[in-house]
C-alpha cells in the first residue's frame, strides 16, 4: 500500500488548554503507526492515540498560532474513498470546537 501524510492545520486566536483532535480516516487506510505515545512538532507536544477509525491527538496546551501536524497513513485497498473530517474540541469547554470538511480519496 501507497503511504500518505496527513497534514493537519491548526489555527488558534488563543490559548487553550487540554484539547483533543480526532481526525476520522478513510474505510481504506490504516494507521502507519500503532503505538500511542507522547509525541513533539517543533515544540508543540501533543499524545497521539491511533484507534481503528480515528487517530487522536491530545494537548495539555495549545498556544495561540497556526500548528501544522502530520502523521502517516497506508492504503490498503485501491479505490475511491470518502476521508473522515478532523475535528478540534477543549474538553472543558467544549463549546470551543470546530471540525473540517471530508476529503475524496482516489488510490490506484
Amino acid at each position: 500500500g501507497d503511504e500518505l501524510v496527513v497534514r493537519l492545520t491548526i489555527r488558534a486566536d488563543r490559548d487553550f488548554e487540554f484539547v483533543r483532535v480526532r481526525d476520522l480516516r478513510a474505510s481504506g487506510c490504516e494507521p502507519g503507526e500503532h503505538l500511542s505515545g507522547w509525541r513533539g512538532n517543533g515544540g508543540l507536544r501533543f499524545y497521539a492515540e491511533p484507534r481503528d477509525a480515528e487517530t487522536r491527538f491530545y494537548f495539555e496546551r495549545l498556544p495561540a498560532g497556526t500548528h501544522v501536524l502530520e502523521y502517516a497513513q497506508r492504503v490498503r485497498f485501491s479505490g475511491l474513498y470518502l476521508g473522515g473530517f478532523a475535528e478540534i474540541r477543549s474538553l472543558y469547554a467544549p463549546e470551543f470546537s470546530a471540525h473540517s470538511s471530508a476529503e475524496t480519496l482516489v488510490s490506484m
